[in-house]
């Protein structure tokens, strides 16, 4: 039996973007919105869009097209599924443009008298609008704001090098203060890293190989971020070979989480306007679930709810990734931790064939029981196999924020303690 579907969709989109670099100050303003049109069949896609201009493409003519284009294509199907209707509003108070212009200011100022350290921050505040409506004329409209924070700092160490730190984060502006309170923590942040960068030695050689590694919470929500690729049903090295399967320690349990009003990635319907839930993905260190969107649901007899893409074909991934904390305390899992390392900040971390790689910014060396002194880590290899390892979670879970294409995405995390390889 052909199943088929179609929508009409807007996206608009309102940015401001406060930008301080160094003693020079920016503000631009984007405003855009995007029409398409969407037709599925079996699973297979035809999408058009028109930015800025209401007199979209006549929809027989766009229909007709799609009919010529998706005869006799099959995708795979596309699955049943609860679509939201209604309307939803996301973020209260944005803070007035000279209230951030002086704030970021300020800042900056203040970290290069104390220091003479060269100063950078972005401010984006957005406000976008997503609507989908179905072909019955039932509609999914979506207001959110969001603010992002972008902040680096530099710092000449020596003739030679130079040490830099830097910041990201987004979050829901649900009061004004909440806004002037995380840009400064967040400069508090990054002021911290750089002191710490300015202490570190380099890994000795003798000191390369396996070893215990205790990963904080922004290095924990990396790698389960890195995991979450692992985990989209469109990952075709792996796909559904991996459910039932044992992959982690049992103490080890990792759930999408789209309706989290502490995360800037709340979602209450995803991009094909399927109503989003929890999901479970690995529990007890087994995989039970995959991210899906109604093409892959179809394929792997899952739900739908994951999809990610208005304008061009959905691809399935998370919204809050959060992997479930534990009993230890974060200072126990470093006092009963004999030797090994301490990573937290990640520069870049990678899903490769068969491990995950990451670029630690922070890193400690454990010795007894607690952290002597900073060390630089080239990189830190875990390999798949080695999440059956994790033997510690802490019962405190903290908040990643970061980018997948162009999509905001959060992680939350608590500390882990596994076996892993540093360079």
């Amino acid at each position: 039996m052909t199943e088929i579907y179609f929508d009409q969709v807007r996206y608009s989109e309102e940015v401001l973007q406060i930008a301080y670099r160094d003693g020079s100050l920016e503000s631009n303003k984007l405003i855009a919105t995007v029409y398409g049109y969407r037709f599925n069949k079996d699973g297979c896609w035809f999408i058009t869009s028109l930015q800025n201009n209401t007199n979209l493409i006549d929809f027989d003519v766009v229909k007709t097209k799609a009919a010529r284009y998706l005869l006799d294509r099959n995708c795979g199907g596309f699955a049943d599924a609860m679509l939201f209707k209604g309307n939803i509003e996301i973020g209260k108070e944005l803070p007035q443009d000279d209230e951030i212009v002086e704030l970021i200011r300020d800042l900056c100022d203040e970290i290069k008298a104390m220091h003479n350290v060269r100063c950078e921050i972005i401010v984006d505040i957005k406000s976008m609008e997503r609507e989908i409506v179905r072909e019955n004329n039932e509609v999914a409209r979506e207001i959110k704001r969001v603010v992002e924070i972008e902040l680096g700092l530099l710092k000449l160490h020596d003739i030679t090098s130079q040490i830099v730190a830097s910041n990201y984060t987004a979050i829901i502006p649900w009061t004004r203060e909440h806004v002037v309170k995380t840009i400064d923590l967040i400069f508090r942040e990054t002021i911290d890293k750089l002191t710490k960068y300015s202490r570190a030695h380099l890994l000795k050689p003798y000191q390369y190989g396996k070893a215990n590694i205790i990963l904080g919470s922004q290095a924990a929500a990396a790698l389960i971020h890195e995991i979450s690729h692992l985990l989209s049903a469109d990952y075709y090295q792996y796909n559904q070979r991996l459910i039932g399967n044992t992959i982690a320690s049992r103490d080890f349990n990792l759930y999408d989480s789209p309706h989290d009003y502490d995360s800037p990635t709340i979602k209450f319907f995803d991009d094909e306007c399927v109503s989003t839930k929890k999901r479970t993905l690995i529990e007890d260190g087994i995989v039970r679930d995959l991210h899906h969107t109604r093409n892959t649901a179809a394929i792997h007899g899952s739900e739908p709810g994951s999809a990610y893409g208005l304008f061009q074909r959905p691809t399935p991934f998370h919204t809050t990734l959060v992997l479930k904390p534990g009993d230890w305390k974060e200072a126990e899992v470093i006092s009963e931790t004999k030797s090994g390392f301490y990573v937290d900040g990640v520069a870049i971390a990678t899903l490769e064939k068969g491990y995950i790689r990451m670029i630690p910014e922070d890193s400690f060396i454990i010795e007894n029981g607690e952290l002597s002194e900073a060390i630089k880590i080239r990189e830190v290899k875990i390999p798949l196999v080695n999440l059956r390892t994790i033997n510690a979670v802490s019962r405190t879970v903290r908040t990643r924020v970061s980018r997948e294409k162009e999509w905001i995405v959060a992680e939350k995390a608590p500390y882990i303690r596994l076996e892993a390889f540093i360079t």
